[in-house]
């Protein structure tokens, strides 16, 4: 496990330091490719000054790791703080996120012996008892995650994550009315994020009140484009996150943008991001949302065709090219692209509800003849 080996090498340095594979450099934009060039020479450079210059090594590998994280690579990005804790236990920004990869890669329990370690570098850290709490609720282990959560409440009582998250753990304890209580706080601070009014609707429903479950839930938007999070500060990832740059920053501005209503700006930032990378399809499809929320319909099919053309499996396009459709009574051509949909992902909820959604919309009556797949029995 890592925190044994946190232990057992925190004296000693490590018999050889690896460094990740550079990334392909000539893919990537020109700021992105600066980055990781200059910090990666940097380790390069320190390598040869052996044990005088560990803290410094340390550091180096560390800010190597944030570049890899901030663009979603991981298993680099462990790897680099995995050796910079060992070079300087006492860092608690390495050994912090190093347990919040860890989170991300699906290692919780190694996320868990991280976050002590963190935890004994900085006691009361409201961001690092909110993550063991989320994982110690992601294990199962609901009596330490309310525990944790308690802990994060008592850090700061307006942690509406920590609120949250205690909700949570009642509703999985089948204690409905407790998480109810925690659920209205959280959702007077938070009033539109997602999650809160879904576990709203969750707990009125486990009381018997259908009705106000109901209202909950239609408040859930249904494009993903617009849901809300948790608002929750984190300044160590935050850190990490200021390093993005190029097309990914704007896809992450465009999106936030969305979800703040402000389609215009959000349509803006989709759009320089598909220009500065015209493969990155999930930012095309946003941008075809956005253009649609702004009426700008024509504008949203060019985006809708452009993606189909790069990524015709693309099966989220699919199911909106239907909905087009199915507004104009191309019923044919609907059908056509929730099959397509379906059959590329049959698992995919969102294809299976959406084609079930358009057999009840057209009835018997108006069902396209000559269909490419079954309706729903």
């Amino acid at each position: 496990m890592v925190s044994a080996w946190i232990v057992s090498c925190s004296e000693e340095r490590p018999a050889e330091v690896r460094l990740p594979p550079l990334p392909a450099v000539d893919e990537l934009e020109e700021a992105v490719r600066q980055q990781f060039q200059e910090r990666y020479a940097l380790v390069e450079r320190l390598l040869p000054v052996g044990g005088q210059n560990d803290e410094a090594l340390s550091n180096a590998l560390g800010n190597l790791g944030m570049v890899y994280q901030a663009y979603q690579d991981h298993a680099s990005a462990r790897l680099c703080y995995l050796q910079a804790t060992t070079l300087d236990p006492k860092e608690f920004r390495w050994v912090y996120l190093l347990g919040f990869v860890e989170r991300q890669l699906g290692n919780l329990g190694d996320s868990d012996a991280a976050f002590e370690s963190a935890l004994a570098s900085r006691p009361g850290d409201l961001p690092t008892l909110v993550w063991r709490g989320e994982n110690a609720f992601d294990q199962g282990r609901l009596a330490e995650a309310g525990e944790r959560f308690q802990q994060a409440l008592a850090t700061s009582p307006a942690c509406v994550r920590a609120r949250y998250g205690l909700a949570r753990v009642a509703l999985e304890s089948g204690n409905p009315s407790q998480a109810l209580v925690d659920l209205e706080r959280a959702h007077a601070a938070q009033p539109r994020a997602s999650p809160i009014l879904y576990a709203l609707g969750l707990a009125h429903r486990a009381l018997g009140d259908v009705e106000r479950a109901a209202t909950y839930f239609e408040k859930m938007p249904d494009s993903h484009l617009v849901r809300r999070g948790i608002a929750f500060d984190d300044p160590v990832v935050r850190e990490v996150q200021a390093l993005e740059r190029g097309a990914m920053v704007h896809e992450h501005r465009g999106l936030k943008a969305a979800a703040q209503g402000r389609y215009g700006v959000a349509a803006a930032e989709l759009r320089e991001a598909v220009t500065l990378d015209n493969r990155r399809i999930e930012a095309r499809h946003n941008l075809a949302l956005a253009l649609l929320r702004l009426g700008r319909r024509q504008e949203a099919r060019d985006e809708i065709d452009a993606i189909l053309e790069r990524a015709p499996d693309f099966v989220p396009t699919h199911i909106l090219l239907a909905s087009l459709l199915l507004e104009e009574g191309r019923l044919d051509a609907a059908e056509q692209h929730l099959c397509r949909a379906v059959s590329l992902d049959p698992s995919s909820p969102q294809a299976s509800l959406a084609l079930n959604e358009f057999f009840a919309a057209v009835g018997e009556k108006d069902k396209p003849k000559g269909n490419t797949c079954e309706g729903p029995e």
